[in-house]
């Protein structure tokens, strides 16, 4: 008797757990994929998911499809939730409520899930076997893996790789240089009727003074001169050399300027020489 009620009294005392450890278990059958190879980073991967669990009618469960490279435990993917793809956050902000949900109905839940790869996942960025199976999140947000027939795929997705900048070679500004060379210097041609008008212009005194050795009042008549003493002939040669002289600078392209001072002592010479002349003439 002893023996029988320790049994009962230890039967009672697991039957909870055992009834518990019932009601919690529960199972995922996937079935039917679309695809068994993923050629393209927008490839759409659909399954058929079953899942069985000894919950009340109407418990919403959360299922979100998760692809993992063979031998890693590292998860990446979207999944659809009728509106838009959605990859996270799960669990902050009660993200699991933005997955594909399933209601119980007599220990069982049917739903398609369909999930692609996260090109911006670097778990998602290489080309190999991967895994997929599902996740499944309790309203209280709770992640749970269940016992499932994993599916098998193989992923051959063409990744860009990275390339750095081009790097930009700066090409220096070609500067034009202008070689310096020397400029020739152009003088105008000037005619003599020209120069002749530039010297009038420019000395009145010496065209004036030329104007008066050649007017009647100061003109000597050759003839007198020659019969007069050596001094009358050493001025008539004096006044033949000046004249000579003015013309020579009015026939010249150009006008030395330094000359001038000799030109003017020598019309003042022939002045005084003429009015020596007179008065020796007077005197005689």
């Amino acid at each position: 008797m002893p023996k029988i009620f320790k049994l009962l009294i230890l039967i009672l005392f697991l039957s909870p757990f055992f009834f518990i450890r019932k009601s919690l278990a529960a199972s995922i059958n996937l079935d039917s994929p679309n695809l068994s190879i993923l050629a393209d980073i927008n490839s759409e991967y659909e399954i058929n998911v079953v899942l069985s669990i000894n919950a009340a009618d109407n418990t919403r469960y959360y299922l979100r499809g998760i692809f993992y490279k063979e031998g890693t435990n590292k998860y990446c993917g979207y999944t659809w939730n009728g509106q838009n793809w959605f990859n996270g956050p799960y669990s902050a902000a009660q993200g699991w409520e933005n997955l594909p949900s399933v209601s119980v109905s007599s220990d069982s839940g049917k739903i398609k899930i369909k999930a692609k790869l996260d090109i911006n996942d670097s778990d998602c960025q290489s080309q190999g076997i991967y895994g997929f199976k599902i996740q499944r999140y309790t309203q209280g947000g709770s992640a749970i893996i269940d016992d499932q027939n994993e599916q098998r795929l193989e992923v051959k997705v063409l990744y860009a790789t990275p390339t750095s900048n081009p790097t930009t070679t700066r090409i220096p500004a070609l500067t034009v240089v202008k070689s310096k060379t020397e400029e020739k210097i152009i003088k105008p041609t000037l005619t003599a009727a020209q120069i002749k008008s530039s010297i009038v212009e420019t000395y009145p005194q010496v065209i004036n003074q030329k104007r008066i050795l050649s007017s009647s009042s100061v003109s000597l008549n050759d003839s007198s001169l020659a019969s007069s003493s050596p001094v009358s002939a050493s001025i008539s040669s004096e006044k033949k050399y000046l004249a000579a002289s003015v013309a020579g600078i009015i026939a010249k392209k150009s006008f030395n300027y330094a000359v001038l001072p000799l030109i003017l002592g020598l019309g003042l010479i022939f002045s005084a020489s003429v009015i020596s002349f007179r008065q020796i003439k007077k005197s005689n």
